[in-house]
């Protein structure tokens, strides 16, 4: 990722969709979890498409990344903050972090 981390919501203008539209319809705070939560899988996603970085960091990012999402008390400073944002949304929505490191 180049440059200073960015926010979900900067992740997700970034991406110009039309998913800004779309979320228009859900209540205020539900529509800023599913931006984070799109927010992480493109994050996520543009790691490991980025033929910029050799094959081996944009590995080492995804590990870190893993790994903070595994035990994010173990593993200081957290690799985005983005991380910490989309942390939450498990306890909010009953899902398990595993979902999360599938995605990874």
């Amino acid at each position: 990722m180049p440059g200073a981390p960015r926010s979900s919501q900067e992740n997700t203008r970034k991406a110009q969709s039309n998913l800004a539209f779309a979320l228009l319809s859900l209540p205020r705070q539900r529509r800023r979890d599913m931006v984070t939560y799109y927010a992480f899988c493109r994050v996520v996603d543009d790691i490991a498409d980025d033929t910029a970085l050799p094959l081996s960091q944009r590995r080492n990012r995804l590990r870190q990344w893993r790994d903070y999402v595994s035990d994010p008390a173990s593993h200081q400073p957290c690799p985005d903050p983005l991380l910490d944002e989309v942390l939450a949304l498990a306890p909010r929505y009953g899902f398990e972090t595993g979902l999360l490191l599938e995605l990874i």
